[in-house]
């Protein structure tokens, strides 16, 4: 009897130890440390019109090269479009359109602060690089009856609002000129984005001649030797393009840096090398402390 009552703890033993060693030897081979998680980090939604994309992506990587807690999406398209997007509760934290107007209207919706003043852009018209036309012969070039036009699309896109502003402007002076530049113009940028659309790039519409200038804006990459366009500034009464920017009415501290970031000395260099007017230091003071009274958080500016 007692042999067998020692038996006992022996096998409970025994079968502990086997138990233990199953459930190590039946873990999956492939076992391992556990997986890091996911960042936590949102990305801050970025949204701008189209002819800011090549400045923010260089602007963006500067960001995050010391901010990698908050990382950006940037998403671009044409700013009346994405306008009435946002409005219609597309999701945003940031938002510069190349109207001042577009950023007015998200803030009167609710969705943003007040519109704080970014930059400038000048129209310009892109002709092929062999065309012999100058500034002092670019409004007479446009004027005349044969010259076939492009624009952006007015009302989807700034650019083709400040291009019927320069034809308004330019009928003052010159009787009739709105009517004939409206008929002889068509779009060629700026629709709201469709499934197929692929419109043919600038170059290629002046190149093989269905076209004779594209009104739109000066900034873009820098002039390269060689290259099969060229732009002309406009000359008075030409408008200027005022780019705002509105903050979400969501909190998220992090967006505030940002907008700040935007109006730094290595930002406006940026824009300055892509063809952008940048603000004067008067203008930027001016933006910083519209700024800072859009978000009144005690030490945020």
């Amino acid at each position: 009897m007692s042999g067998r009552s020692s038996q006992g703890p022996r096998r409970a033993a025994l079968a502990a130890t086997l138990m233990g060693l199953t459930m190590v030897m039946g873990a999956p081979a492939f076992a391992g440390p556990t997986p890091a998680p996911p960042t936590l980090a949102t990305p801050i939604r970025l949204v701008a019109a189209g002819s800011l994309r090549g400045a923010l992506q260089r602007i963006i990587a500067l960001w995050e090269t010391d901010h990698g807690d908050a990382p950006v999406a940037l998403e671009v398209g044409p700013a009346g479009w994405l306008r009435d997007q946002i409005i219609a509760g597309r999701p945003f934290d940031l938002f510069v359109p190349a109207a001042t107007s577009h950023a007015e209207a998200v803030h009167q919706a609710g969705l943003g602060g007040s519109p704080v003043l970014l930059l400038h852009n000048r129209l310009c018209a892109m002709v092929r690089a062999d065309r012999n036309v100058d500034a002092a012969t670019i409004v007479n070039f446009v004027l005349a009856p044969a010259t076939r036009i492009g624009t952006s699309a007015p009302g989807s896109d700034p650019g083709g609002d400040y291009a019927n502003a320069w034809y308004h402007a330019l009928d003052l002076h010159h009787p009739g000129a709105f009517a004939s530049l409206s008929q002889r113009s068509t779009v060629v940028s700026g629709k709201p984005p469709a499934k197929g659309d692929k419109p043919a790039d600038a170059q290629t519409r002046l190149a093989d001649g269905s076209l004779d200038v594209i009104i739109g804006y000066c900034s873009g990459p820098p002039a390269q030797a060689g290259d099969a366009t060229r732009k002309i500034p406009l000359p008075p009464p030409a408008p200027i393009a005022d780019y705002a920017l509105t903050i979400t009415s969501r909190d998220d501290p992090r967006v505030l840096p940002l907008a700040r970031f935007l109006l730094a000395p290595a930002a406006q260099t940026i824009l300055r090398e892509q063809g952008f007017v940048t603000l004067s230091n008067q203008e930027i003071q001016q933006a910083r402390g519209s700024l800072c009274r859009e978000t009144p958080t005690p030490g945020s500016c």
